[in-house]
């Protein structure tokens, strides 16, 4: 029987990987995840398309935000993605994007 924590474990196929953490004989219900993408490669890719906000702002498409969806994709978040998102997957061929919609940041105040 299982205590009520859960890991999820995201990583990359590995030959043996799923099987060392079994052994290691954690009191914890591990779910194994296989990732398509490295969490070095996302990182990358969101490195490379938050470098591009000015080209995105010059051509009038609203990028409020760009994060790794872990194992998954790139997370663009934008204004309207019905309208962009065919322009923002275009522009980066290969990369794996989940364009969704995004809003500006709203700073908290003490009030």
């Amino acid at each position: 029987m299982f205590p009520l924590v859960c890991c999820w474990c995201t990583a990359i196929p590995t030959a043996g990987f799923d099987e060392a953490v079994r052994q290691l004989g954690l009191h914890v219900m591990v779910r194994f995840v296989d990732a398509q993408h490295s969490a070095r490669a996302l990182a990358r890719w969101v490195e490379q398309i938050s470098g591009d906000m000015d080209y995105w702002r010059q051509r009038g498409v609203a990028v409020y935000e760009v994060g790794p969806t872990i194992g998954e994709c790139v997370s663009v978040g934008v204004g309207d993605p019905q309208r962009d998102a065919a322009a923002v997957t275009a522009h980066y061929p290969g990369v794996p994007l989940c364009v969704e919609q995004g809003a500006p940041a709203v700073p908290l105040t003490a009030d």
